[in-house]
């Protein structure tokens, strides 16, 4: 049947119509944690920003855990931190061949609970260094997992991370992502921790291992060939008991050498992605050079669009610097300048007490670099995208997004920083402020501006 003259354009008006009534309506935001155009979003639809600390450097070793306690968890909160990049080790899991350490997991437990009570959010690293206790300064897997004669073979090097270059510390890392029997191994015991960790609502994710290695396989084609399938069997066996956690996963350590990442776009989602960021020759106890601080900031742009390309949100698992070297406090500040540009988080290595990159001293004491690491930043915002400066000198914060919704944004203002609180330049917006953060909400304008009250 034909339509024609004012009967056809009558239908088609009565058609048209229609069409507002009938037209599908935007898609549901997905539920719980996810990144969405490049930003991590929270289970309130708010884009998020997580800066913590690693807690600790001593968990690598037995008894895997600090002596920190509750007060320390609190006083991280307070300086303004929100999460806790937790290590653990396979060998403080599994110590021997099938049997788990639920002892060790309860006292994990127990830490998560005080991280909980503080207020800050928990993801579980799986950490390793030189592949595990079988070498000499090494942590990671349990002795069991390799043949014994490689651990004999083995040489210890200055500096310690020479030792991948040891054919036994290869064959070790090898079998770590290609033998069956040891990556199902690997597999289970991250499931079973995972099962006794699922149950308390601060803990978001788990990074799957720390700085994976190439071992004595071809750099270019450790991520695809090998690292890729290695995690899409692992994140398999971790989702079976904790679907909603969010995989920080990690590119191979040579990304961390100031390569590129080859990795490919894997088939899970609610990926974080985790690389570290350390200037190689301030990691060598090298003054840090200002020269080299636009190279910092060039590869943190590098990393978010890597981050963008699998459909994530960024987050430096690891930055932080030997806090006696020259430039320290350059460093850092280059540092939260790349990731503010780029709208990331990130977590300093690490919350200990003594040298090196501890921010404590012997005695439990802050050292100076604190009051640069603990600084201020966005929390939380009803609106994207979502970035920030922080003018040191003049103690200004400047965050920039389009607001949506309420037009609500949550600022973090660390006491040191600003002792007297802090007035907002926020369009007329309603602010509220109590415990070291600020609440905005009404937020109009696409550019907010805190500074100190007088």
């Amino acid at each position: 049947m034909r339509w024609t003259g004012v009967t056809g354009l009558a239908a088609v008006l009565a058609v048209c119509a229609s069409c507002k009534d009938s037209a599908p309506a935007d898609p549901p935001r997905p539920a719980g944690w996810h990144a969405e155009d490049g930003a991590l979003v929270d289970p309130d639809g708010m884009v998020r920003v997580l800066r913590g600390v690693n807690l600790a450097g001593s968990h690598k070793f037995p008894p895997h855990l600090s002596d920190f306690g509750p007060a320390d968890y609190q006083r991280i909160a307070d300086l303004g931190f929100n999460v806790l990049r937790f290590l653990v080790t396979w060998a403080a899991i599994e110590p021997e061949r099938g049997r788990y350490d639920d002892a060790y997991l309860a006292e994990v437990e127990k830490r998560i609970g005080w991280a909980e009570k503080a207020g800050l959010l928990v993801f579980v690293d799986m950490h390793q260094d030189l592949y595990g206790e079988g070498f000499a300064g090494g942590d990671g897997a349990p002795r069991w997992v390799c043949d014994e004669a490689r651990y004999v073979g083995f040489k210890p090097t200055d500096p310690w991370f020479f030792g991948y270059l040891d054919k036994n510390v290869s064959a070790c890392v090898d079998e770590l992502t290609t033998k069956e029997e040891t990556v199902s191994a690997f597999a289970a015991a991250w499931a079973h921790a995972a099962s006794r960790l699922v149950g308390h609502p601060n803990v978001i994710g788990f990074d799957p291992l720390n700085e994976p290695h190439w071992g004595s396989y071809n750099i270019l084609g450790f991520e695809p060939d090998r690292l890729l399938p290695f995690y899409e069997r692992v994140v398999a066996a971790v989702r079976k008991v904790a679907p909603g956690w969010l995989v920080f996963m990690e590119p191979g350590s040579s990304r961390n050498l100031g390569g590129t990442t080859h990795l490919p776009k894997p088939t899970f989602d609610r990926i974080v992605y985790a690389p570290h960021s350390y200037d190689r020759e301030a990691e060598q106890g090298k003054p840090f050079d200002l020269a080299r601080r636009q190279a910092v900031i060039d590869n943190l742009r590098a990393l978010s669009d890597e981050a963008k390309a699998f459909g994530a949100s960024l987050f430096v698992g690891e930055y932080g610097t030997q806090t006696s070297i020259a430039g320290a406090t350059d460093y850092m500040i280059a540092e939260y300048d790349a990731m503010s540009a780029v709208g990331a988080g990130g977590a300093y290595w690490a919350w200990d007490r003594g040298g090196g990159y501890a921010l404590l001293d012997e005695a439990g004491k802050e050292k100076p670099i604190v009051e640069t690491v603990a600084r201020p930043y966005p929390e939380r915002a009803e609106g994207a995208p979502l970035t920030w400066s922080f003018d040191g000198a003049a103690r200004a914060l400047t965050v920039d997004f389009v607001p949506r919704g309420q037009g609500r944004l949550d600022v973090v203002i660390p006491a040191h920083v600003y002792p007297r609180g802090v007035t907002v330049e926020c369009g007329g917006c309603t602010m509220q402020q109590s415990g070291g953060r600020a609440r905005m909400t009404g937020v109009k304008v696409p550019r907010v501006v805190v500074r100190p009250a007088p």
